[in-house]
Formats: C-alpha cells, sequence, structure tokens
C-alpha cells in the first residue's frame, strides 16, 4: 500500500515539474475557443477534460477496458454491427469464478462501465473533429 502511494506522490511530482498542468490548462483553453467559434457549448469541452482525468478508476478499470471498447467503437464507425460488446469485454476466468448474483453484479458493472467509456470515446471523436474543422 505504501508503495503506490509513493508511486502515486512520485507521477503527481513530476507532473507538476515538468509543467503538465500548465500545458493542460492552455490546451483546454484553447479547445474552448474553438467550440465557441464552432457554436459548441464551454461545458462540453470541460466536461471531456474533466473525464479525461477522473482517477483510479480510470487508471486501473479503464486501463484495461479503454482499448477494447475504442475497438468496438471504431468497428461500429466502420460499418459493423456489434451483437454483444460486454461479451467482448468479460473476463471470462473471474466471471466464471462469481455465483449468480455476483455474475449479475459484474455484468451491471462491466455495462455502466462500458456507457461510461463509450460516452467519453464519443466526446473525444467530436472533440478530435471540432478540433479538425476548425483547421479547415
Amino acid at each position: 500500500m505504501k508503495s503506490s502511494i509513493k508511486k502515486i506522490a512520485s507521477e503527481a511530482k513530476n507532473r507538476l515539474k515538468s509543467g503538465y498542468w500548465q500545458e493542460l490548462y492552455k490546451s483546454r483553453d484553447e479547445d474552448i475557443e474553438r467550440a465557441k467559434q464552432n457554436g459548441v457549448g464551454e461545458e462540453f469541452v470541460h466536461g471531456v477534460y474533466k473525464s479525461r482525468h477522473d482517477g483510479a478508476k480510470r487508471e486501473i478499470l479503464w486501463g484495461r477496458l479503454y482499448p477494447k471498447v475504442r475497438d468496438i467503437v471504431n468497428r461500429e464507425m466502420n460499418g459493423e454491427t456489434i451483437i454483444n460488446p460486454i461479451g467482448i469485454l468479460i473476463n471470462k476466468p473471474v466471471f466464471e469464478s462469481l455465483d449468480g448474483a455476483g455474475r449479475e453484479r459484474y455484468v451491471l458493472d462491466l455495462s455502466m462501465t462500458y456507457l461510461e467509456i463509450r460516452k467519453e470515446i464519443e466526446q473525444e471523436v467530436k472533440l478530435s473533429r471540432l478540433k479538425a474543422k476548425s483547421l479547415d
């Protein structure tokens, strides 16, 4: 436990020293200006940036699921129909080790996380389209 706290503290210190937060704020302000120019509310950009930095849940659970959800969304954007995205995301050994109620809870939690990640990916796609549009 202590080593993970030290690791988190060290990462935070490195972000401060490297100017991470200044760059983040600068990028956010530029995106807000682009959004305003394209008739998109400032709240949208704030929501995208907030969801990018929502902490431990994202780093642990999302780190494993995010690439898989991104792949599902990309496949759908290319016209493929994905019938059971939750089935693709399930960690089968974990799922099979659970009892009935545990399986239901696992699928519900996984479904909620899938929807959160999917929403973030869709927001990122929208933001990148705004950036591309402003460059034209």
